[in-house]
């Protein structure tokens, strides 16, 4: 079996994070199936190969713009960011879909279905499908279900989501969005983002200090995950006294900015902002701290709460997307309307004053989720029968 796989995001070396979930699950499924075999058809990078093999996994990077360092699209900031705050990115959107389309249709001859993660990959699925004539999946993410919200009631959206041969939803709300478009109820598809509970794993050793509360934020620094309310956040519990280490696992375009502002409230001290971190380095931020935080004014269902969660971590986060699938309100973990410091810090003391024994039970609750529900070797299983079901085989 052949899937071609259409993504704007997927890891450049097999140590980097960015779109790891997608990948992991590749991986998994090649080694479920070894008659399995995959196409990634992605946007390349300057000083990165336009191929590489990966097992039975081949990547393919298409180049959108002359020459390749002057690339403005897919960066780590993600493409909506992008394309809010560059010119030039706008500029290149025409070459970067047709780049994508050619590309699909020189890869793809030989697969058997063309899956896409996310709606614009989606759309180019289908434009090379013209000639293919293949199966398509598309996985709707949250960034989807938010960008495809205000044009519920398109008849070309309609017309378009109806000529997917499968649709993976990943949420409840984006399951029912599809729903609402009537898509059919025979070709729509559950699933989740996979976790690798075995490497996301709690430690034996013990990572709370007597010395200061330890917090972890991890992911793009861009402004939709609101990291200037973490800020505030942490210095309303420093101006009460409470000694903390705050940690910024990620990078991204407002990193400077919230450093900046991090001086400016006199709290720059207290943060350690590390930048990226490959794959196979990462569990040990989650082991190590004692609360994981998520500030994001939006979010689909983040990879990094589900790994902190999966190490036995109480989290906070804002309750948009489909987090709340996930955290069950002082079960395991905690969760507060977007843009409310009042009620983000209110959260941050109650979970101060909770008692050593409470923390450890919202944190085995936590794992206990993760490992009922993201399990990276159910998830991939869940994926072959989908591309079984979409054969019909």
């Amino acid at each position: 079996m052949l899937i071609g796989l259409l993504t704007t995001s997927y890891p450049r070396s097999k140590d980097d994070i960015s779109g790891i979930f997608i990948h992991n699950i590749l991986e998994k499924t090649v080694h479920l199936n070894n008659n399995l075999q995959y196409q990634v058809i992605m946007p390349g990078e300057s000083k990165i190969k336009k191929k590489e093999i990966w097992g039975n996994i081949q990547i393919n990077r298409f180049q959108y713009f002359f020459p390749c360092s002057m690339q403005k699209l897919a960066t780590d900031s993600g493409i909506p960011t992008d394309l809010s705050s560059s010119l030039m990115a706008k500029l290149q959107l025409p070459f970067f879909l047709l780049s994508f389309w050619w590309k699909t249709i020189l890869c793809c001859r030989k697969c058997q279905v063309l899956h896409a993660h996310f709606f614009p990959c989606g759309v180019i699925a289908l434009m090379a499908n013209i000639f293919l004539r293949k199966k398509t999946l598309l996985t709707l993410h949250g960034t989807d279900y938010r960008m495809l919200l205000k044009y519920k009631k398109n008849r070309l959206l309609k017309s378009i989501i109806h000529k997917f041969d499968g649709i993976i939803c990943l949420g409840n709300e984006s399951l029912n969005f599809i729903k609402d478009l009537q898509y059919p109820e025979e070709k729509t598809f559950f699933s989740r983002i996979a976790v690798d509970t075995k490497k996301f794993a709690p430690t034996q050793k013990e990572a709370r200090t007597k010395d200061f509360l330890r917090i972890l934020w991890v992911g793009r620094i861009v402004p939709i995950k609101n990291i200037e309310l973490l800020l505030e956040g942490i210095k309303y519990l420093l101006d009460k006294g409470i000694p903390l280490k705050l940690t910024i696992v990620g990078t991204g375009g407002e990193q400077k900015k919230m450093e900046e502002k991090a001086k400016k409230l006199k709290i720059d001290s207290n943060i350690e902002w590390v930048g990226q971190v490959g794959i196979n380095d990462l569990p040990p931020y989650y082991q190590n701290t004692d609360l994981f935080v998520l500030t994001s004014d939006s979010e689909g269902l983040p990879s990094s709460m589900l790994e902190a969660m999966s190490c036995e971590k109480p989290v906070i986060l804002t309750n948009v997307g489909s987090i709340s699938d996930v955290v069950e309100y002082n079960k395991n973990g905690f969760l507060f309307e977007p843009k409310n410091l009042n009620e983000f810090t209110e959260l941050l003391l109650k979970f101060i004053q909770l008692d050593h024994k409470t923390k450890k039970e919202i944190g085995k609750a936590a794992r206990e989720k993760i490992t009922a529900h993201f399990s990276i070797d159910n998830i991939s299983n869940e994926h072959l029968n989908i591309y079984k079901a979409i054969l019909g085989t």
